[in-house]
């Protein structure tokens, strides 16, 4: 599945989360948030830890074009 990117930038933004940051808070690679941020697809386990992290639903994050 695919994260719409652009929503994922801004809700990392939005808690003020870098890439290292977002990726240790999610308890996933640095190298996995690289790619869901640059639009490639990733497992639906990895899109609910995104989420977590980032207080919202899984749901908020998947690219519509996926669902």
């Amino acid at each position: 599945m695919k994260v719409n990117v652009i929503k994922l930038k801004f809700l990392a933004a939005e808690c003020d989360l870098n890439v290292r940051e977002l990726a240790d808070k999610a308890d996933v690679a640095f190298a996995t948030v690289c790619k869901a941020r640059a639009g490639k697809p990733v497992s639906e386990r990895v899109i609910v830890k995104l989420a977590k992290a980032l207080n919202v639903s899984a749901n908020d994050l998947i690219d519509s074009e996926t669902k």
